[in-house]
């Protein structure tokens, strides 16, 4: 009973198919069956691309060109940058000191800057001119003084 179920299904989608095509005057019509399999086909044909498919140069440019915005922004100097750049690159603290003779707790209290600066935003004037200007053009209630 269920395999008469599933012809009596195969030819009605051969027979809606078929009148498809008839009535599709020249222009190309896909079928349910059709459309997926030039999907897969497309898949099959197509790269899959993600961000590790660019050049490991590139990557290395985006990211300290992202560094270096971010070391602008929280106003660092130069030496904050460069460790900056060491912690975000995988050097543990016990690393950096080791290899460039700062104690392990200078370290830690030079990295705690950072952070703070980083999250800070930098400049503690940034963001003044956004807020002079939201007050200067705020939209403010005045009564219309009537002469007598």
């Amino acid at each position: 009973m269920a395999t008469a179920q599933l012809e009596k299904t195969f030819v009605e989608d051969e027979t809606a198919d078929q009148l498809l095509m008839d009535e599709s005057d020249g222009t190309r019509v896909y079928t349910e069956r059709q459309l997926a399999r030039k999907i897969r086909l497309e898949d099959r044909r197509i790269p899959e691309m993600d961000e590790t498919a660019i050049p490991k140069l590139a990557a290395d440019y985006l990211v300290r060109k992202q560094l270096a915005q971010m070391a602008h922004s929280a106003t660092l100097s130069k030496a904050q940058a460069a460790l900056l750049a060491l912690a975000v690159e995988g050097w543990s603290p016990v690393d950096i000191s080791r290899r460039f003779d700062i104690p392990y707790d200078e370290v830690l209290r030079r990295l705690r800057i950072i952070r703070k600066r980083l999250q800070s935003g930098g400049s503690p004037w940034d963001g003044l001119y956004e807020v002079y200007w939201q007050e200067v053009h705020r939209y403010v209630y005045r009564r219309r003084i009537t002469s007598k």
